[in-house]
């Protein structure tokens, strides 16, 4: 698991703007949009 030490919270909502959120089971994760295929990037943005 990736673990992030947050400085401020433009930092967060630099992580938060250039991510995926996606639902798995009882939690949520944040996925940067870098590590998404062009066809995931698709769906991920509808």
């Amino acid at each position: 698991m990736l673990e992030i030490t947050l400085k401020s919270p433009y930092q967060f909502a630099h992580i938060l703007f250039q991510s995926t959120i996606v639902p798995h089971g009882g939690h949520y994760h944040f996925i940067p949009e870098s590590d998404l295929s062009a066809g995931e990037l698709a769906v991920a943005k509808v």
